[in-house]
């Protein structure tokens, strides 16, 4: 996936519908919280920059081209950090509660013909 797509989807990126609310709000808000900070940061000398940003969090659909851009012209697309900080946010967006998953672990199957070790 090109960088600019990586950024571009973990800042339009909703969760899994079935997170609980708290690790929603713990884990993938503070996630893409960050990556916008970091982005208006990068771009805070260039106004028009960050102005797409801020419209880009409103309609993506509309904006995307424009955001490419701007993440281009800034540089954004090739810095790690940001990078890295996308690459969480989509983690954290398919991901489950770790405390659920552990929940889940522990029931039997229920499909017929699977075998249970």
């Amino acid at each position: 996936m090109p960088t600019v797509n990586l950024i571009l989807d973990a800042l339009s990126a909703r969760p899994t519908p079935n997170a609980p609310a708290t690790y929603v709000e713990d884990k993938f808000r503070k996630s893409q919280r960050r990556l916008v900070d970091m982005l208006q940061t990068r771009m805070g000398d260039q106004p028009d920059a960050s102005s797409m940003l801020r419209k880009y969090l409103e309609s993506p659909d509309i904006w995307a081209d424009h955001l490419a851009q701007a993440l281009h012209r800034t540089d954004a697309v090739e810095d790690p950090e940001i990078q890295g900080a996308a690459r969480e946010v989509l983690r954290y967006a398919e991901a489950v509660d770790p405390a659920q998953e552990a929940e889940d672990a522990d029931l039997p199957s229920t499909l017929p013909g699977v075998i249970e070790e």
